[in-house]
């Protein structure tokens, strides 16, 4: 039986890692917003940041050479 304690995060990535993994990203995790249609990242910017959503669906959209897009979940 573990003695760890139960987590659910409502990120599947998240939840997965193991407890001292888990526990080692704790202090750098905090909670954030975004806004319907708000951009995340753009191409070719510096990523700066990585998003573990919890209660939202992110997709990506692609732009192809036509101006054409494409919205991948």
């Amino acid at each position: 039986m573990s003695t760890q304690p139960s987590r659910s995060l409502s990120n599947w990535l998240l939840d997965a890692l193991p407890f001292e993994d888990y526990e080692r990203l704790l202090p750098d995790l905090e909670p954030v917003s975004f806004s319907l249609g708000e951009v995340v990242y753009e191409s070719g910017a510096q990523l700066g940041h990585a998003y573990f959503p919890t209660t939202a669906q992110v997709s990506l959209l692609y732009t192809m050479l036509d101006g054409a897009t494409a919205e991948m979940d």
